[in-house]
């Protein structure tokens, strides 16, 4: 597959000096992709963001696709491990919406395609499987179809979803014995085992990190005072569930988003989730957020995304992962 889809176009690495024509060009798609500046899943790059994203980038990990020295398009290659024995190399990529159609997003692809096969052939460990990925929206439908007709197939899919009319209030109701408060900085092994506990071998579309790993992350996000608005609700000891949420700002406007709801076993169906969520939307209520935002399985294989739609979460566009397995 040529790397010059046509004349006058051509691809070079993106460097922090064409930070401002980078955001002007995700600026272009916005409005055609409907990109969702306050979603969990896709947001705008700011001028200082864009400088620091080029600065820090591996070598060799972005690159532009210029006309008449006009950045038209670009693509941004990352890669992590993912459970079940896969190396999971993801492409982020936008086209400037007058230059679609004309080979570019083709292009792109298959400079990533060479990326990977360079990456492996210098020695990817010998136990994990390459895929090429690539997210395309519900508002992304020519994204989605190019990535069919390369041969990708869809993985699975997440819901975005916001929280529908007024933000709701009062003391959400608790099984008897129950108690919610905030995380302790002792908790984090607890915190990870009720994670852990609660998606055994369902998750998706996260990296593979060991168990000290992640609780040490847990750790460090306690005592650095990110876990403000997480609420673990208790049992004595155990921990019956957990819901780690947080306060963002878009454009002035605060956000609370939920990352994260987990029942343990033997207390799920007792109305915990559902008491989690309610305490988390009181709270971010109480801090003046105008919305609350979060993603899901689409899927709805472990009944989150019906969970939320009775707490009244509404759907505003789904995302799919499309996937490429090398050789």
């Amino acid at each position: 597959m040529p790397h010059r889809p046509i004349a006058r176009v051509y691809l070079r690495p993106l460097r922090p000096r064409r930070a401002a024509a980078y955001c002007r060009l995700i600026a272009a798609c916005a409005p055609v992709d409907h990109i969702d500046p306050r979603s969990t899943l896709e947001s705008l790059p700011t001028l200082k963001s864009a400088r620091l994203l080029m600065q820090f980038a591996p070598p060799g990990s972005m690159i532009g696709a210029f006309s008449r020295r006009q950045l038209v398009g670009f693509m941004r290659l990352m890669m992590w491990p993912e459970p079940g024995g896969t190396m999971i190399y993801m492409t982020h990529a936008r086209v400037h919406p007058e230059f679609r159609g004309r080979g570019i997003g083709s292009s792109l692809i298959a400079w990533a395609e060479d990326s990977v096969r360079r990456i492996t052939n210098e020695g990817i460990p010998e136990d994990r499987r390459p895929i090429l990925a690539a997210n395309a929206s519900s508002t992304e439908p020519d994204a989605a179809q190019l990535l069919s007709d390369l041969g990708f197939t869809p993985a699975f899919t997440m819901a975005h979803m916001r929280l529908a009319g007024p933000l709701p209030t009062g003391a959400p109701a608790l099984p008897s014995g129950i108690v919610i408060g905030s995380p302790a900085p002792g908790d984090a092994p607890a915190l990870h085992a009720a994670q852990a506990g609660a998606w055994g071998s369902d998750l998706i579309g996260v990296a593979e990190e060991s168990d000290d790993e992640l609780i040490a992350e847990i750790a460090d996000q306690i005592a650095r005072g990110e876990t403000a608005y997480w609420r673990v609700a208790r049992d004595g000891d155990r921990i019956a569930g957990q819901i780690w949420a947080r306060l963002t700002e878009v454009d002035g406007v605060r956000i609370g988003v939920i990352d994260e709801v987990d029942t343990s076993a033997g207390y799920r169906r007792r109305g915990i989730a559902s008491a989690l969520v309610r305490e988390a939307i009181g709270t971010f209520a109480a801090a003046g957020c105008a919305e609350v935002r979060l993603h899901t399985d689409d899927s709805d294989r472990l009944g989150a995304k019906s969970l939320y739609r009775k707490l009244g979460f509404e759907t505003l566009k789904t995302h799919t992962r499309w996937q490429l397995p090398l050789g």
